[in-house]
């Protein structure tokens, strides 16, 4: 990318946490990475970067080593998160080989114990509440090992300029805050703060007053799904992960939108590169076929639940063999028919092919070989989702207008689905090849949206 191409970088980087054992969330970003972010930022643009509280101290410092001025945090504040706290007394009965005994149940809904319930299910909705078993468990009863998450700090840090705030925003339109388009409430309400809170009853009720604050729910699923309802995300990769193509990943990942007929492809990702259309004029020219209906048929008739995944399977099944469910060996994975399948939401199948998958540029000489093609319904596209509306709100208060807003860690979207909606230019990076498309394809929603609203 050019020096001083873009106006802002506002993104939701790695924590450095190991979240959920992702490879990619073992370190914060380097201070290489924060250079090139320096590099591409116009003098006295903004940087906007949300952090872990346990690993904030390593990413604010990486950021101020790559050259940048640290100008403030903002903390972001909400009442949904769910401890992640051992109960030492439990860990003391259970080193001890001790019987705990349970005393009534906890209604984890409602976050309150009750004794004497009946008709509950221990490990859903209710938990039990045991006793200590043990002198030593009694006396470290009700101590754990941590808190209830409830905040997320972002740094908000800029790049240096020479001379004054007003020379640099009449050259460069950097350097300032756009205080009175993020007032609180409307035109004249407060002065925005560097705490933005998600209006929950822990957060409010202690203020006494939920305007002072800039507010924002946590993501929802309606948050997370627009641009996403109706896709599928159809993964194929030669099984057992052979290498096939040199040079290029060993799968190609599509996102399909099966609210069209036939189904439309709207994102390419990973190995082969052909492009959406020729996707799309493969697609279109199995799915009306008498074949790919039998096919379906063929397959099973108790999925109910999942009879767009089978359908899409049966389709990519064809299209990469040129034969049909009945001449190849299929076999699904995670259970012993689609049906068992769909319940873990995603539909897998491994087949053996004997003919030339061309339409995959496969050198002949590799037939026969194994296929693995794995269908999921994508509702939540991003494990980290923040809302919409928090993005866009910090979009507005560094970006110019028609501004270009930087994300080099994009994820699912968020900040260019926000961005966009603000009336900004959009660059986003992501090196997850799923997330990448999943992307993509929240961006066509969000403009096909915007176009409806003009």
């Amino acid at each position: 990318m050019p020096n001083a191409c873009a106006d802002a970088v506002i993104t939701d980087p790695p924590y450095g946490l190991s979240f959920m054992g992702r490879k990619w969330d073992y370190e914060v970003p380097s201070v290489a990475i924060w250079e090139q972010c320096l590099r591409v930022l116009k003098p006295g643009g903004h940087l906007l970067a949300f952090a872990g509280t346990r690993t904030q101290h390593r990413m604010c410092v990486n950021i101020e080593d790559a050259g940048f001025e640290i100008r403030d945090m903002i903390a972001w504040v909400y009442g949904s998160g769910f401890p992640k706290s051992q109960n030492v007394g439990k860990a003391i009965d259970k080193a001890a080989g001790a019987e705990r005994e349970v005393i009534g149940v906890r209604d984890t809904l409602a976050g309150q114990g009750k004794t004497g319930a009946a008709n509950y299910t221990p490990g859903a909705r209710f938990v039990d509440i045991t006793a200590p078993a043990t002198p030593e468990a009694q006396q470290w009863d009700g101590w754990g090992t941590a808190l209830k998450p409830a905040l997320e700090p972002i740094t908000v840090a800029r790049k240096p300029f020479k001379g004054t705030v007003a020379n640099n925003v009449l050259e460069h339109g950097t350097g300032a805050i756009n205080i009175d388009g993020c007032r609180v409430g409307d035109d004249t309400g407060r002065w925005p703060a560097n705490l933005i809170h998600d209006g929950s009853d822990e957060v409010t009720q202690p203020l006494n007053d939920s305007a002072r604050f800039f507010y924002t729910a946590k993501a929802s699923k309606d948050d997370r799904g627009p641009g996403l309802y109706g896709i599928m995300s159809v993964t194929i990769k030669p099984y057992p992960y052979a290498t096939i193509w040199e040079g290029e990943d060993q799968q190609v990942q599509l996102l399909v939108d099966t609210a069209q007929s036939p189904p439309r492809v709207t994102a390419v990702s990973g190995a082969p590169s052909k492009s959406v259309g020729e996707w799309n004029t493969m697609l279109s020219g199995r799915w009306s076929t008498d074949q790919s209906q039998r096919d379906l048929t063929s397959i099973t008739k108790t999925a109910t639940n999942s009879i767009m995944q089978l359908k899409i399977l049966s389709c990519f099944q064809s299209l990469l063999t040129n034969e049909s469910i009945q001449d190849v060996k299929s076999e699904m994975e995670n259970g012993s028919n689609p049906a068992e399948n769909a319940e873990s939401g995603i539909l897998s199948s491994t087949f053996t092919s004997g003919k030339t998958a061309s339409v995959l540029g496969v050198d002949p000489a590799v037939s026969p070989m194994q296929w693995q093609i794995s269908v999921k319904d994508v509702k939540t596209a991003h494990p980290t989702v923040k809302p919409t509306d928090l993005m866009a709100y910090l979009c507005r208060l560094v970006t110019p207008p028609g501004g270009i807003v930087l994300d080099p860690f994009m994820g699912s979207g968020t900040t260019g689905k926000a961005a966009l909606a603000e009336g900004f230019g959009f660059i986003g990076i992501e090196r997850d090849p799923e997330y990448y498309a999943i992307a993509e394809s929240r961006f066509n929603g969000a403009q096909i949206g915007l176009a409806l609203a003009i």
